[in-house]
């Protein structure tokens, strides 16, 4: 029997917010270790971003596992320490493949691989098919010449074959692996500012995204699990893990309407015990769906807002209106349901004007969190080829942190745009309703020690000049 390693690397990215972050479960790769296991293979993964291991710490590990084939997931943000981390691998195991899947490989395959010389082989795009048949090729020692949806190394050449199809049925795929990463209730824990109960489990339902947004890469076409197989799901977590809550990380669960409703009413008609959160468009909720949802145990949706300014929303194809952000935070908080805003300070179009609009449209409307980020043009996106036209764009692949500045549009420095951010993080949470909100949590002692944690972080980032 033929071992992989799949493993979720630690990011590099250093920011102000120091101490052990919140850590979401690597479901992709609990998928892939599935779908292999399915087909005869050992898997194993080592979450490193869970576990806080270092390089020695992961080698360590390969060592007793001693595996014949070795993955690794990277985005864009970690894709050095990813390399890095590639680099020791093949110190100490030059014999054996290294396969990098992920995000940046998918976007960037070709300067990729030109530039991460240990890494034998790249997973462009879905794997879940290109693994199977990647894996049977190189057990066989055969070209992989025939493989769909790769990209590898052969006789100091580069070749990129042709892509793989994508999964259609989601129903079809196993349940993801999550028994072999570290115990979920000690090392997966959601932000007290999410998580309603505890224990806690974030999940992805869905793929692709009907948004054109210029700034984003999400081109998938749109298919979800039935409403039948969520459930399922939901129930498997809370009988294995006894999970209380979930966080539904899609990039809009309530896009598919027809499955959102089903899935209310199973929940409502079988009285599953769960709360959950989720994200959506402002221009996919009304009244009565909202109304569905409360009821079913949705306690929090996070809507990305993005700006305050139509001019800037229309330029980025946002495809909403300053309108609907107001109709879809009151109806929600109408609701009950708590409201969490995204939003993004250095638009391409900034002024102070614009930016100020955006801050104040977060101050006038019912959100119980507030959540910046600067303007990050992704490799990928529409924006990452025409954001100097707009200002200053650092494309170093190093600093694509979304709390870091490599965007500056014209009429601003760095030095402003941070000030921006800090005033207005200030501004949304040092106001008596919110810290109100936060004190519920501070006395309640389920949360208390974590939210004495988290804040302590945020507010020495907040006040820190």
């Amino acid at each position: 029997m033929a071992k992989i390693t799949f493993i979720h690397p630690n990011a590099n990215s250093e920011t102000d917010f120091k101490g052990k972050k919140t850590t979401i479960p690597p479901e992709g790769l609990c998928l892939l270790a599935a779908i292999v296991r399915e087909q005869g293979y050992e898997p194993n993964i080592i979450d490193a971003a869970a576990l806080l291991l270092n390089n020695k710490e992961i080698i360590d590990i390969l060592k007793k596992q001693q595996p014949d084939f070795i993955g690794i997931t990277s985005t864009t943000v970690n894709i050095y320490s990813t390399s890095k981390l590639a680099d020791k691998i093949k110190e100490e195991f030059p014999n054996v493949p290294i396969i990098l899947g992920g995000a940046h490989i998918t976007i960037e395959p070709q300067s990729t691989m030109k530039e991460f010389k240990s890494i034998d082989i790249g997973v462009i795009g879905e794997a879940e098919i290109t693994i199977i048949e990647l894996l049977e090729t190189l057990t066989a020692k055969k070209s992989l010449k025939t493989v769909k949806g790769i990209i590898y190394r052969e006789d100091n050449k580069i070749i990129q074959n042709l892509p793989n199809k994508i999964i259609e049925d989601l129903d079809s795929l196993p349940i993801p692996a999550w028994e072999l990463l570290p115990e979920i209730k000690k090392h997966y824990k959601q932000s007290v500012a999410r998580a309603e109960r505890k224990p806690s489990m974030s999940i992805m339902t869905s793929r692709g995204c009907p948004g054109k947004c210029i700034f984003c890469v999400q081109n998938q076409k749109l298919r979800g699990y039935s409403a039948e197989r969520l459930i399922f799901i939901v129930k498997y977590l809370i009988e294995k893990y006894k999970i209380k809550s979930l966080e539904i990380n899609d990039d809009n669960f309530v896009v598919f309407k027809e499955r959102l409703i089903q899935f209310c009413n199973k929940i409502i008609d079988e009285k599953i015990d769960i709360t959950w959160s989720c994200m959506s468009r402002v221009n996919h909720v009304d009244e009565e769906i909202l109304e569905l949802m409360k009821k079913a145990g949705c306690r929090r949706i996070a809507y990305g807002i993005e700006s305050g300014s139509q001019e800037i929303l229309n330029f980025e194809k946002k495809g909403i209106t300053i309108e609907q952000i107001k109709r879809a935070v009151n109806l929600t908080h109408k609701a009950g349901i708590k409201v969490t805003g995204y939003f993004i300070l250095g638009h391409p179009l900034e002024t102070k004007e614009t930016i100020n609009q955006t801050i104040n449209l977060a101050l006038e409307l019912p959100f119980d969190d507030y959540l910046p980020s600067f303007m990050i043009p992704y490799p990928g996106s529409e924006l990452y080829n025409i954001a100097e036209q707009y200002g200053t764009f650092k494309k170093d692949w190093k600093n694509m942190y979304q709390w870091n500045i490599n965007f500056v549009p014209k009429g601003f420095t760095e030095k402003e745009l941070e000030e921006y951010f800090k005033t207005s993080l200030r501004r949304f949470y040092f106001r008596p309703r919110i810290i109100w909100n936060y004190t519920q949590k501070l006395i309640n002692p389920k949360y208390s020690l974590d939210f004495i944690k988290e804040g302590t972080n945020a507010l020495s980032f907040m006040i820190k000049k």
